[in-house]
């Protein structure tokens, strides 16, 4: 009898309080009815997943997105005899009361997703962007500012789409003051390990406030901005003799290698290479 596929894996984002990301795929596995006291959605990568839900069975096939709201009591189980690979986040509420407030006051109204499935093409490729940033085998390198920043997107489209009633932002207005602020934040805090909230704050704005303000303004979302001031510091750096190891802890990089495949992917050459030339 050929093993089962069923495995999952579920862990902390460590740069934002109140998200856990999970993935899984399951073939014999069922899971019981429970529910979750916050919100839960996510991608069906490959098979379908079959769940009830609100007294209805639901099928979600691959490419569509799961989305649950707090507190609704639903099952699970792969709708055929081949296995489901699905992602999941889990965020809680006061995590997006945090986030969103300040710019759309009206989000404690807010008390669904529709669903229980979306289809929605930018929104999946969102999710993927993020999930592959905080998954705890492949990228453990992700900055705080960056994974922040992408989640942000992710809640952005989920809510102003798929809200119960959708969430409208104001209208932003370029902030050119405050975008100058910050990027005298940024190049004072070069080698650490930057929040996309500390900044923000710094410069007296709402965290999604602040990114779309910079992002309209510069072009570039505040991680790239700060990514590309470390490779302009490194590139000095290393013309003035550094070892590459040391210009990597000095300008915020997590180690030589994350610093390597930043600096080839922006300028075609590693850094040993660009030393020595």
């Amino acid at each position: 009898m050929r093993a089962s596929s069923d495995h999952s894996a579920i862990w902390r984002v460590p740069a934002i309080g109140g998200v856990d990301a999970f993935r899984a795929t399951v073939e014999r596995f069922a899971y019981a009815r429970h529910s979750h006291d916050c919100y839960a959605f996510g991608p069906v990568d490959t098979g379908a997943m079959r769940f009830w839900y609100r007294g209805a069975e639901h099928v979600v096939p691959a490419g569509g997105v799961i989305t649950l709201n707090p507190g609704e009591v639903h099952d699970g189980h792969s709708a055929s005899e081949a296995a489901c690979r699905y992602r999941m986040l889990y965020v809680e509420r006061a995590t997006i009361d945090e986030m969103f407030t300040v710019d759309a006051p009206h989000i404690r109204d807010v008390v669904a997703i529709n669903g229980p499935e979306l289809r929605d093409a930018e929104l999946m490729r969102a999710f993927g962007r993020f999930h592959r940033l905080v998954d705890q085998d492949r990228n453990a390198a992700a900055s705080p500012i960056e994974q922040q920043t992408e989640l942000f997107q992710v809640l952005h489209l989920l809510f102003a789409r798929h809200g119960a009633p959708a969430l409208h932002w104001p209208q932003i207005h370029v902030e050119r003051d405050f975008v100058a602020q910050a990027k005298e934040y940024l190049a004072a805090h070069l080698g650490e390990q930057v929040r996309l909230d500390a900044v923000a704050e710094a410069v007296g704005l709402s965290p999604y406030y602040f990114l779309r303000s910079f992002k309209r303004t510069t072009g570039m979302a505040p991680h790239a901005y700060l990514n590309q001031l470390r490779l302009d510091r490194a590139r000095l750096l290393l013309r003035s003799g550094e070892a590459p190891a040391q210009v990597a802890a000095a300008v915020g990089f997590v180690d030589q290698s994350h610093l390597t495949r930043r600096f080839k992917a922006a300028f075609g050459v590693t850094p040993g290479q660009y030393a020595r030339n």
